[in-house]
């Protein structure tokens, strides 16, 4: 390697720690393609959605109607597209209403929570209630708390909820989406 190639990759290191310690910017483009959505019956019934508003935005709806009172563990796995979808990152089972209440820390929902919160009304309480309608409205992913380093393709992400005393299932929302890391123009003159 030579003083050139050394200097450029640690100009492009530092620009990089820049925006990651910035905390606002994303190094990424994010496209949500399609959230498909299935329930039990068990607990209740549940539709969801993409509204695509252009190449990089996009949100998503949900909304689910409780016919009995459950507790929600969460299971919540990314996969990534080689010529099938195959696990990648993550796989965690997080205690939902553990997590509401701060009794619990939970790994991967901290980085949705944020957003999700704002989105949702998941935060009035938990065990969920019989006959309450619980949605999600309007939620973009935020990737700016993500690694920094992701490879670009095809994204699967499975949300599947159990419910806590005896592990039946409750529901099951998978997330398809598109990320592209952003070129260094990108990074330079976006808005973000």
């Amino acid at each position: 390697m030579n003083f050139k190639q050394i200097a450029f990759t640690l100009v492009i290191f530092g620009f990089n720690l820049f925006y990651i310690s910035d905390g606002k910017r994303s190094l990424y483009d994010l496209r949500m393609d399609s959230v498909n959505c299935t329930d039990s019956g068990l607990y209740g019934k549940m539709d969801c959605g993409v509204d695509v508003i252009n190449s990089t935005v996009s949100h998503i709806q949900l909304n689910f109607t409780a016919i009995k009172d459950f507790h929600p563990m969460v299971r919540i796995a990314f996969f990534y597209r080689y010529t099938t979808y195959r696990s990648f990152l993550l796989d965690v089972n997080e205690d939902f209403c553990a997590f509401i209440r701060e009794d619990q820390p939970a790994r991967v929902t901290n980085y949705f929570w944020p957003t999700l919160k704002d989105a949702s009304n998941f935060a009035e309480g938990c065990p969920f209630q019989k006959d309450h309608i619980y949605y999600i409205k309007d939620y973009a992913m935020d990737m700016s708390s993500f690694p920094p380093i992701l490879p670009t393709g095809d994204y699967r992400v499975d949300i599947e909820l159990k419910e806590r005393s005896d592990d039946s299932p409750i529901a099951l929302v998978q997330i398809f989406a598109f990320i592209k890391r952003k070129s260094i123009a990108e990074l330079i003159w976006s808005k973000d």
